[in-house]
């Protein structure tokens, strides 16, 4: 019965996860000061779930689920390491430029960029994610569609900057289209992974039934 139990939760939790909303995310992050934090970190999520991760520290960009860890090859961590590594110089750059148009002093600054799309599974709505911060005060969302709530300064910091570290990508194309793709590739791995699992459970809880029977088999002779 525990087995059956457990094999239930299993499936039931399989089926609510690929009925809900997808949303991916990479928050860039670049700290400058006296501090014990890297300098620069990435953090990439599927459905709020870390699976990517760099730091300044390691220099290098690493799977954090097994099913991404699986899923790809050598190649595609070389690239996205030196994706973060030219990321990494134009962060520095930016919060040079926050602190400047923030008037700021030399203490510890956080500057935070989150991008990213989210869709719907059963109804097919899709959106992009998008939020600027500094020093943990968000002054730029998906939420403010023009720029009449933004003050002076904080615009002409928005157009100084250079947020997206690919360049060749604009905002609009990343998330309507780019990122989208991308988010269906990471959930179409993570499911791959649940159903191999799934499989093993199955094949696993029908040798148990069948042990089971053979022993009532025997003590009912």
């Amino acid at each position: 019965m525990r087995v059956l139990g457990l094999l239930c939760v299993v499936l039931c939790g399989i089926c609510t996860a690929n009925a809900a909303s997808h949303s991916l995310k990479y928050i860039y992050t670049v700290v400058t000061g006296d501090t014990d934090s890297p300098e620069f970190i990435i953090m990439g999520l599927v459905d709020d779930e870390q699976f990517v991760h760099y730091d300044s520290n390691i220099r290098r960009m690493i799977p954090k689920t097994e099913w991404m860890e699986i899923s790809v090859d050598k190649q595609y961590w070389d690239k996205q390491t030196q994706k973060a590594l030219y990321a990494h110089q134009i962060f520095k750059d930016n919060i040079g430029i926050a602190m400047q148009h923030f008037r700021s002093t030399q203490d510890v600054h956080i500057l935070e960029w989150i991008v990213g799309c989210h869709y719907n599974d059963e109804t097919g709505d899709t959106g992009g994610i998008e939020r600027y911060g500094y020093d943990g005060k968000y002054f730029l969302t998906d939420e403010m569609k023009t720029w009449h709530f933004i003050p002076p300064a904080q615009q002409l910091f928005i157009s100084a900057v250079k947020w997206n570290p690919a360049e060749l990508e604009n905002d609009k194309q990343y998330q309507t289209q780019i990122c989208i793709e991308l988010l269906n590739k990471y959930v179409s791995y993570r499911s791959t992974l649940e159903r191999t699992g799934t499989t093993l459970l199955l094949r696993l809880f029908r040798k148990s039934t069948l042990c089971i029977d053979q022993l009532a088999s025997a003590i009912s002779m």
